[in-house]
């Protein structure tokens, strides 16, 4: 068994071309680093480079997120992703059979001692994130595209917040990973005032379209009557 392992790990270091398959953010950079090592690569997607999506894609280059998620040992979290009240995991109940042993897996792994060391390792890979799309949005040209000012969470529980804020620190001190608190009530009210602003305009500009559709087809059906007034004389 060993002997063939071996066998098919050599064979995979003499290989020098790779099909890629789906051309978004991470399939176009595998390519892109495949060929800049000397790999012939041919990169296939059902659309151009870039076009679609899967599922929990956010346009956001993460250098902050140096733990993997880990599986809740809360029961009550448990039960409540088993009954669909959580967005947090979807499946199907047909597929858990041939998924159990990787899920106690997960869970075993997601206790504290393990988790950490994972996210150790974890963390090298992704504190490599924001070094190495840097070169790819130089050599494209693509620094216009590019927001440099973080992200925003909010949240609608106080106790949410303070958690986060929790974790965050603690990724502070572990990793390094910066973040800022907004505390002052006075600039979430400035923001709130610019999104009911923006939802008043949207309402304004929706509601001129209706009057302005109405206005239309009162005159359309105008005309139509009028022409049919001529034929009927």
């Amino acid at each position: 068994m060993r002997q063939s392992v071996s066998t098919c790990l050599g064979e995979a270091k003499d290989m020098k071309s790779a099909i890629v398959l789906g051309a978004g953010m991470i399939g176009v950079a595998t390519a892109v680093h495949l060929q800049q090592r000397g790999w012939s690569v041919v990169l296939l997607d059902r659309k151009e480079p870039g076009r679609e999506t899967s599922y929990a894609s956010a346009g956001i280059i993460q250098s902050e997120a140096v733990r993997p998620y880990a599986m809740s040992h809360d029961w009550r979290e448990i039960a409540n992703i088993a009954l669909g009240r959580s967005n947090k995991v979807r499946y199907h109940l047909a597929a858990l059979p041939r998924h159990l042993g990787p899920l106690l897996g997960y869970w075993w792994h997601s206790f504290p001692v393990r988790h950490t060391r994972a996210s150790q390792a974890y963390a090298q890979i992704i504190g490599c994130a924001a070094r190495e799309h840097e070169v790819f949005i130089r050599q494209s040209n693509a620094r216009h595209l590019i927001r440099r000012d973080g992200f925003r969470i909010l949240y609608r529980r106080q106790s949410a917040l303070e958690a986060a804020v929790a974790e965050a620190e603690s990724l502070r001190q572990a990793y390094g990973v910066k973040f800022s608190l907004i505390p002052s009530m006075e600039r979430m009210r400035r923001l709130t005032r610019r999104w009911s602003c923006s939802i008043r305009l949207l309402r304004y500009l929706l509601l001129r379209t209706r009057i302005g559709f109405s206005e239309r087809r009162d005159r359309s059906r105008k005309r139509f009557s009028a022409s049919q007034e001529i034929i009927a004389s």
